[in-house]
């Protein structure tokens, strides 16, 4: 699995991996938490570029939640310089307190540097020249809120509109269905699943590009490539409908109204070879049955 045969790009692991491995061509490596010791820091990141000539830019990256530096900050408050190796040995984390060692790491201006006086190396090292301001990355936030949870819901349709969108839908993946050339034996079904249709009417009022289709088809090898055929199916479902909907605010939290949604992408549209029909205005689309 270590090998580069195998294509594998990321490892999650424990620190099992940290010893007796030595896999010449791994990137990064990246640890959550606070080590208990600068030993063990080192220890793990340096399962990264273990032969430089296949890996000359390793990185090492330690992720800590900011009472760390809290912590950091208190502990070197009176100005405790950090001790050499020997020194450092009697001085083991106690629990639930940080390191001396662990402080320094996290505060310093130069780890380059810090790591040649805690291991009493040779300082032949080239000083630090990182244009990152500060002594380190700037605090990011780890867990990114997922956006489709942020954004306002969609107004949902009413029965009367769901089965007319539903029928349409329906329509469609037996067209792509009865479209196919040699004789299948997969149901139309599969071109459009049923979950995939409530999905796509649940999230209706908020396509607003065809490239919104995506996460809907992607994992579907039957649909995956009609993105475009399947976005002119839903603007005529929406075209349909807004007659009924724009009196009561067909959409939530600033997304087009169903007409604007469609039209803005007719320019390029009309340039691909779909079954799609423009009156004279350019603003309406038709599937053609």
């Amino acid at each position: 699995m270590l090998t580069p045969a195998s294509g594998l790009q990321i490892i999650i692991t424990t620190d099992t991996l940290s010893q007796g491995i030595n896999v010449p061509d791994i990137y990064d490596v990246i640890t959550m938490g606070e080590p208990t010791d600068p030993d063990e820091f080192f220890q793990r990141i340096s399962r990264a570029g273990r032969d430089p000539s296949l890996v000359p830019d390793a990185w090492g990256i330690m992720y800590v939640p900011p009472s760390s530096y809290k912590t950091a900050h208190m502990l070197l408050g009176s100005g405790t310089s950090m001790p050499n190796r020997s020194q450092s040995q009697g001085l083991k984390k106690p629990q639930h307190e940080m390191h001396i060692g662990v402080a320094r790491l996290l505060l310093v201006p130069c780890l380059r540097k810090e790591q040649d006086l805690l291991y009493d190396n040779p300082l032949s090292d080239p000083p630090c020249d990182t244009t990152i301001p500060g002594p380190h990355c700037p605090p990011i936030q780890i867990f990114m809120e997922d956006p489709s949870k942020s954004r306002a819901k969609p107004r949902r349709l009413s029965p009367d509109e769901a089965k007319l969108a539903k029928r349409r839908l329906i329509e469609f993946h037996r067209d792509l269905w009865r479209a196919v050339d040699e004789v299948s034996l997969v149901p139309p079904q599969l071109y459009l699943p049923d979950k995939t249709i409530t999905a796509l009417l649940n999230h209706l009022s908020a396509f607003r590009a065809p490239l919104d289709l995506d996460e809907y088809i992607n994992a579907n090898p039957y649909i995956h490539d009609k993105r475009d055929r399947l976005w002119a199916v839903i603007c005529d479902i929406r075209q349909s409908l807004t007659p009924g909907v724009t009196s009561r605010g067909y959409t939530t939290g600033g997304d087009l109204p169903a007409p604007e949604a469609c039209t803005s992408s007719t320019t390029w549209l009309r340039f691909i070879d779909l079954d799609l029909d423009l009156d004279q205005s350019g603003k309406q689309m038709q599937y053609q049955k």
